[in-house]
């Protein structure tokens, strides 16, 4: 089972906004706790929930909204969107053609890449 299936099953049937250790502890306590990869393979479980949280509470379509009433409280996440596909990232390195092409038809200039690997 996939770590935002475990967290928006919490914050589901949750019914009210949760800060980020109110789910992580309510995650331990799932019957499916273990059964997911993603909190096995990290040393800090604490931390990929949340990568996850952030990671899906943001973008054109985010998952997971943000109730912040109080600045001076941590944020508290509900659950907003059933829509659980994955997010697709790209690499920098597959996003450069489109940058030097860009950056040569906008301002008439070449780009060079750099390759921090070599």
């Amino acid at each position: 089972m996939k770590l935002l299936n475990l967290i928006a099953d919490v914050l589901e049937k949750s019914g009210e906004p949760l800060k980020q250790g109110q789910i992580f502890a309510l995650l331990q306590k799932h019957p499916k706790y273990n059964e997911c990869l993603e909190i096995k393979r990290v040393d800090n479980p604490a931390s990929a929930v949340a990568r996850c949280l952030t990671k899906y509470s943001s973008g054109s379509n985010p998952i997971f909204g943000i109730y912040d009433a109080n600045k001076q409280n941590h944020k508290k996440y509900f659950f907003r969107n059933a829509d659980l596909t994955e997010v697709k990232t790209d690499s920098e390195a597959s996003l450069h053609p489109y940058l030097a092409q860009f950056v040569k038809e906008r301002f008439n200039v070449f780009s060079k890449t750099i390759n921090a690997l070599k």
